[in-house]
């Protein structure tokens, strides 16, 4: 009828309408780029390997976490990049063909994975020096990636890397930034980077472990060993860090250096007891026969590291006790010691736990060559045992087969010379890399310092 409403509405309308329809948003996230859904099935593949020998959350069970976090932030997307761009180097030399079908093991470092490294490192430097992105958690996470794929690069024919001053110099300044709104995986993140620094402070006296990092969180996972029969005190964050700065003025905390080699001796003597209940017998190839599920095979690793990992602590408190003249006060505490036999014993126990952890190699037994670093500089300090310094060396070569052993360990031996200590030899930023060192002369440049910088 005239002058009745249509349902239709007026054109005005009309056009609103389809407007509407054409920009309406839709339900379901897009999809993202062809690559980045490849990074994530790489990862989401790799993640779900369970053979300890390949296992990436032996790097952290935040690692697990990963995939859901790609596509938020661009560091973190490059550095999983990265990483997945370079798992075929993790098969090297493994003999292996059961990680992964589609998976072809490299013997050296192509140029597509050098590329995306090179991006990854970029996108890193661009957010470290964003005052908004280097809050985000996921940029800490980057960082750790990023450090874990320069050394699947570096692999067998490089020198020994080491990020150890460059991620203690960044962790200052993440920390500056904290939030209470941190939850497991931040707070994981960040533990197993501040872990990395304190394990590496024992063998580079370059990295400063300041009053800022001595607050650090405590690591979770297999490092803490909370989650075990027996609690061990000696390898949280904080006491670790706290025998660093004794080793740094021995002279000045005698005492409480000889209390703490107690302590780490009383702790490595509850972990081989518990080593002990776990069965591995050694093969004729050096290596060991496996535990028998994967279950089991899991806490057999993570108590060998922690075994592992005190027995350097150990060794680097034994080796320096014993080139000091005692003060008077001291003189009883030092009669008691017996640090050539500690000193001995420490190496064959090295030398048994590497030889059993080959089963593990690559990734679970990531942490023994820096074990069997401080296994070969003790052998200075001592007699030296000519069968020790063969087992030591053939070992290593199995570990990093394509390393000039002699060059490289020789020059962690010079750099943990008793009395060579560095002291605040800190880089404030990125930009003041150069800046020299008044106590001790030393200068550090660009050389020094790992890519991530």
């Amino acid at each position: 009828m005239p002058g009745v409403p249509s349902s239709r509405g007026c054109d005005a309308c009309r056009r609103q309408k389809k407007k509407e329809l054409v920009h309406r948003p839709t339900l379901l996230p897009p999809l993202g780029s062809s690559a980045q859904v490849a990074v994530i099935s790489r990862l989401v593949s790799a993640l779900e390997v369970s053979d300890p020998r390949f296992d990436l959350s032996v790097y952290g069970s935040f690692i697990r976490d990963i995939p859901q976090r790609l596509g938020s932030n661009p560091a973190l997307d490059a550095a999983a990049a990265s990483l997945a761009s370079t798992l075929p180097l993790v098969l090297r030399r493994t003999g292996t063909d059961d990680y992964d079908k589609a998976l072809q093991p490299v013997n050296r470092a192509t140029v597509p994975m050098l590329q995306e490294y090179g991006r990854a490192l970029h996108s890193l430097r661009t957010a470290l020096c964003d005052p908004v992105a280097i809050k985000a958690p996921n940029t800490l996470c980057a960082l750790y990636l990023v450090v874990v794929t320069q050394g699947w690069l570096q692999g067998d024919g490089g020198n020994l890397p080491s990020h150890g001053e460059a991620v203690a110099m960044i962790l200052r300044s993440i920390k500056r930034h904290r939030q209470s709104s941190w939850g497991d995986f931040e707070n994981s993140v960040m533990s197993t980077l501040c872990f990395l620094v304190v394990m590496e402070s024992f063998i580079n006296p370059r990295i400063n472990l300041d009053d800022n990092l001595w607050e650090m969180p405590e690591p979770h996972g297999p490092i803490t060993s909370k989650d075990e029969p027996l609690n061990i005190d000696s390898l949280g964050n904080r006491y670790l860090a706290h025998v660093v700065k004794l080793l740094r003025e021995p002279n000045v905390y005698q005492m409480e250096l000889v209390v703490a080699y107690h302590r780490v001796r009383l702790d490595r003597t509850k972990l081989s007891a518990l080593l002990a209940t776990i069965p591995a017998t050694p093969c004729p190839d050096d290596k060991a026969i496996p535990p028998i599920s994967d279950a089991l095979c899991r806490v057999h690793l993570r108590w060998q590291t922690a075994f592992g990992m005190l027995t350097l602590v150990a060794m680097r408190i034994g080796s320096v006790l014993s080139t000091l003249v005692p003060l008077p006060e001291c003189m009883d505490a030092f009669a008691v010691l017996d640090l050539p036999g500690d000193l001995h014993a420490y190496r064959d126990d090295i030398v048994d736990v590497a030889g059993q952890a080959l089963q593990y190699y690559p990734l679970g037994s990531s942490f023994m060559p820096l074990c069997l670093l401080a296994a070969y500089f003790s052998l200075s300090l001592t007699d030296g045992d000519a069968n020790q310094r063969t087992h030591i060396l053939r070992l290593f070569s199995a570990y990093r087969p394509g390393v000039n052993l002699d060059r490289e360990l020789n020059d962690i031996a010079k750099a943990l010379q008793p009395g060579r200590v560095v002291r605040n030899a800190h880089i404030a930023s990125p930009s003041t890399v150069g800046c020299a060192n008044e106590d001790s002369g030393y200068s550090l440049t660009a050389s020094n310092l790992c890519t991530i910088l």
